[in-house]
C-alpha cells in the first residue's frame, strides 16, 4: 500500500497529523491504483488489516477513509490560501503540538508547520566526515562553469 514500504506504528512518537496524513495516503494511492470497485475494496481491506497491525484504532482508520474520499484543498490553494509560509519547529510532544496548533488557528496565523527533527545518534555516527561530501554531478558541473568564464 506505501510507495516506500515503510509503515508508522500508532504508538510512535510522530505527531498525530503526519500518522493521520500516512494512513489517508494509503487509501487514495489504493484508489487511484485500483482498475475496478472490487479491487479498490480489497485493497481497502489489505490496508485495514495493515492499520490494525500498526495499532491504528478504528476512529484513526475511518477518519483517513474520510480524509482521503473528502480531499476537497489540494496544494495549490493550499499555497494560495496561506501563501507557502512555512514554520519550522523541533517536534517535542503531542500536547506541545495541539497546543501551538490551537494557538496558531485562533490567531488565525496561516502558516503551515514543519517539523524538524534533532539530529539522533544513528545521524551523527552515519555522516562522520570532517566535511560534507560533494555530489560529483554538482562538481562537475560547477567546474565546468567556472571554465567557460
Amino acid at each position: 500500500p506505501s510507495d516506500s514500504g515503510v509503515n508508522l506504528n500508532y504508538a510512535s512518537a510522530v505527531p498525530t497529523c503526519l500518522k493521520d496524513a500516512v494512513a489517508a495516503e494509503h487509501y487514495r494511492r489504493a484508489k487511484r491504483l485500483s482498475s475496478d470497485e472490487t479491487q479498490c475494496q480489497r485493497s481497502n481491506a489489505k490496508i485495514d488489516d495493515l492499520l490494525m497491525r500498526n495499532c491504528y484504532p478504528p476512529f484513526a482508520t475511518e477518519k483517513a477513509k474520510f480524509a482521503a474520499v473528502n480531499k476537497k484543498i489540494d496544494k495549490e490553494q493550499r499555497q494560495k490560501k496561506w501563501g507557502g509560509v512555512k514554520l519550522k519547529l523541533p517536534f517535542l510532544n503531542e500536547a506541545t503540538d495541539r497546543q501551538v496548533r490551537r494557538i496558531l488557528r485562533r490567531e488565525g496565523v496561516g502558516v503551515t508547520i514543519v517539523y524538524d527533527h534533532p539530529q539522533t545518534l544513528a545521524d551523527r555516527l552515519t555522516t562522520s566526515a570532517f566535511a560534507r561530501p560533494t555530489c560529483a554531478v554538482t562538481a562537475k558541473r560547477t567546474a565546468e562553469a567556472a571554465t567557460r568564464r
